[in-house]
């Protein structure tokens, strides 16, 4: 099976995403980018700079997205790990979100299907946070 080569699909946006490290689970803001077969997304600091906050590589796990229409959102889960990343749009925000979050999930599946993770079985590390330490 021939690898597929990223043509430059990229996509950069805010969105949500669900936090399970905050005493109050729930949604924060988050600038995520997607490109090269990678999800990146980064929180604003106090200081108006932007801290990478994870990374999903597709070509190192492999990755499943549930589509998620109630909530305008997806979710990602890695083979053998308990962890997901849910995003949505941000809510009320934004009158095209159905649409929006079509794009996002349309470009994430591109990613997925040229992706090593897609075409072998490679499982998640048991480390906790590893996608913290890429």
């Amino acid at each position: 099976m021939k690898e597929k080569k990223d043509t430059g699909y990229s996509k950069e946006g805010l969105l949500e995403k669900l936090s399970y490290q905050s005493l109050l689970v729930g949604y924060q803001r988050r600038f995520v980018t997607l490109e090269n077969r990678e999800l990146v997304y980064y929180e604003m600091t106090k200081q108006g700079n932007m801290k990478r906050c994870g990374r999903i590589n597709f070509d190192l796990y492999s990755v499943r997205i549930e589509v998620l229409p109630e909530m305008e959102g997806f979710r990602l889960s890695l083979l053998n790990c308990d962890r997901t990343f849910t995003f949505r749009s941000i809510q009320n925000q934004n009158p095209n979100a159905k649409k929006e979050m079509k794009s996002w999930i349309d470009a994430i599946l591109y990613h997925l299907e040229g992706s090593a993770g897609k075409m072998r079985t490679l499982k998640a590390p048991a480390s906790q946070e590893f996608w913290r330490l890429q």
